[in-house]
């Protein structure tokens, strides 16, 4: 039985199938984009439950929550990382660093994006 190389050896698990799909996929600039407006939207929502417990948007008295207002204080919070300062107890401020390291790293992330497409713009305009 004649050996594999590495190309052909890759594919001989489920694992290195997928890890080949995934890797084709997010190698596309779109597809980045796309994963990224995913994560974000899923950070957002999954931040924002434990948001309206911990920050306060739940009402002891009623046994309401506000739940589109935990979600928009965690949009604003991610977008705008300079505006937890009404986290007043312990566990909202921890919750509220949370939820501004994500929105750091996404700005990150997108900022990386920009540069890459103007330095490509620009690579472009030099080749002419």
């Amino acid at each position: 039985m004649p050996e594999l190389d590495d190309n052909e050896s890759r594919f001989q698990t489920f694992q290195g199938l997928v890890y080949y799909k995934v890797d084709t996929a997010l190698a596309l600039r779109s597809n980045q984009f796309k994963l990224l407006i995913f994560v974000l939207a899923l950070s957002n929502f999954a931040l924002s439950w434990p948001w309206y417990y911990v920050g306060g948007m739940y009402n002891n008295q009623t046994g309401e929550t506000k739940v589109i207002e935990g979600i928009w204080e965690v949009w604003a919070t991610i977008m705008d990382t300079g505006i937890q300062f009404y986290a007043l107890y312990p566990w909202s401020r921890m919750c509220a660093a949370l939820i501004c390291i994500m929105g750091l790293l996404f700005a990150s992330v997108l900022t990386g994006f920009v540069v890459d497409a103007v330095m490509e713009k620009m690579n472009d305009l030099r080749k002419g």
